[in-house]
């Protein structure tokens, strides 16, 4: 009775600490998701963000402006120059957010790849000694 009872404490020990160890993997396993996922939102930013600079001021640069002789001042009335305008800042907003967004996705995914592929459980059966190995790292 008591080897009976023994045995079915180990068997649920066993069972909790394998189903402790499915639900980390899982667990890191969507982390690396959401991380690589964010990583790549940031490099679409960028990328964007490049695009959108160097469209708004090719803009700026070939619109028509005119100089008042007598202040010096140039002005425009050219759309092509506000278009210009906002598309650089635009392209400056998508890049200072796209940058974080990259660095930390990255960083992070890559620290939860290290995780999940460092927690392992190993079985080890060796017929030259007797009894059980279960290794488990963290």
């Amino acid at each position: 009775m008591k080897i009976t009872l023994l045995l079915i404490l180990v068997a649920f020990t066993f069972r909790a600490g394998a189903q402790q160890f499915y639900n980390e993997k899982v667990t890191y396993q969507l982390k690396i998701e959401k991380y690589k996922r964010m990583k790549n939102t940031g490099i679409v930013m960028i990328v964007a963000g490049t695009v959108a600079m160097v469209v708004g001021i090719s803009d700026i640069g070939s619109a028509t402006y005119t100089t008042n002789p007598s202040t010096g001042q140039t002005t425009t009335s050219d759309p092509k120059a506000i278009t210009g305008a906002l598309l650089t800042v635009a392209g400056l907003g998508l890049l200072g957010g796209g940058i974080p967004l990259t660095i930390i996705g990255a960083h992070t995914s890559k620290k939860y790849q290290r995780k999940f592929d460092a927690l392992v459980l190993h079985l080890k059966f060796n017929p030259q000694h007797q009894g059980l190995a279960l290794s488990y790292k963290f």
